[in-house]
């Protein structure tokens, strides 16, 4: 008797123990020799209890997989996705060609799905519950309870389980400027770096096309288009890129301190702001110009 009752007290917290623990409080501990008078007291856990703490046991640990495993198929799916979407967008990158100093813009779009320090540990759970929950009302096996506890000790830990798809995806712009080769960036910072003439900021606009054209896809989805600092192009590099935008339903809007002789020919609307706040629609002397 007295073995029986030191497995259940084995494991604090779990069904047998909580049981036993009940037991004793309801019928004290017998005196030395009359430990039989445990079976009494026990013979509810081995008649309906434990039936139900194994469908317990069960049930709980299917959940938890369930989660995890559609966790597992949500990350896998947003990486295969991920890749999609850089595949078709290489189709609409070949715009760039319109402006004479840059050729062969790229992007390269990949994600660190598979390098976060829980991907093993949630992978591994979702393959032994897949081979598990066929099994009916069998208990998990020794392989699923140690790879439960792997992820458990993940989700104790302050990260957790993070899956923020800005934390999780990796851009690389790839362009040759001024014929001098391909340059790379992959970060924001880089990407300034590419060129000090404005041939940047038309690369970022490049690839926003070709972003918005993936997502719009042949929708005749009108798109205005907010730019500043656009007297950082010179100004075939500016009409170059309204016609551009134009091409692609994208229509510009831009501020000037004062209108600008050359660049706002190219607007089909011009207006300025007058004292009070008044908005005004400004006449070009040259109306024969012809506007973007």
């Amino acid at each position: 008797m007295d073995d029986i009752r030191k497995q259940m007290m084995s494991t604090p917290g779990t069904g047998p123990e909580r049981y036993h623990a009940n037991a004793q409080q309801r019928i004290g501990y017998p005196p030395p020799g009359q430990e039989y008078l445990w079976i009494e007291g026990l013979r509810g856990w081995f008649q309906h209890e434990h039936a139900q703490n194994k469908a317990t046991l069960i049930q709980l640990g299917k959940t938890f997989a369930q989660n995890i495993s559609a966790f597992w198929s949500g990350l896998g799916n947003f990486k295969k996705q991920v890749g999609n979407f850089a595949s078709d967008l290489k189709s609409h990158l070949h715009q760039g060609q319109v402006f004479a100093n840059i050729a062969d813009v790229s992007v390269i779009i990949t994600t660190d799905v598979e390098k976060q320090g829980y991907w093993q540990a949630v992978e591994a759970l979702h393959f032994e519950y897949d081979a598990w929950h066929t099994q009916g009302d069998a208990l998990p096996p020794p392989s699923f309870i140690s790879a439960a506890r792997e992820v458990a000790m993940v989700l104790s830990d302050d990260k957790g389980l993070v899956a923020d798809p800005v934390d999780l995806i990796n851009l690389q712009v790839t362009a040759n400027i001024d014929g001098d080769g391909s340059k790379v960036a992959k970060n924001e910072a880089a990407l300034s770096r590419m060129s000090s003439n404005g041939l940047s900021y038309i690369i970022l606009v490049v690839i926003l096309i070709g972003f918005i054209n993936r997502i719009r896809r042949k929708e005749r989805v009108a798109v205005p288009f907010v730019v500043d600092e656009l007297k950082d192009l010179s100004v075939g590099n500016a009409t170059a890129l309204l016609n551009l935008l134009a091409r692609n339903n994208i229509t510009m809007v831009s501020a000037f301190p004062d209108v600008d002789p050359d660049l706002a020919p190219l607007f089909n609307k011009n207006y300025k702001i007058l004292p009070g706040r008044t908005l005004a629609t400004v006449k070009l002397d040259h109306e024969e110009v012809n506007h973007a």
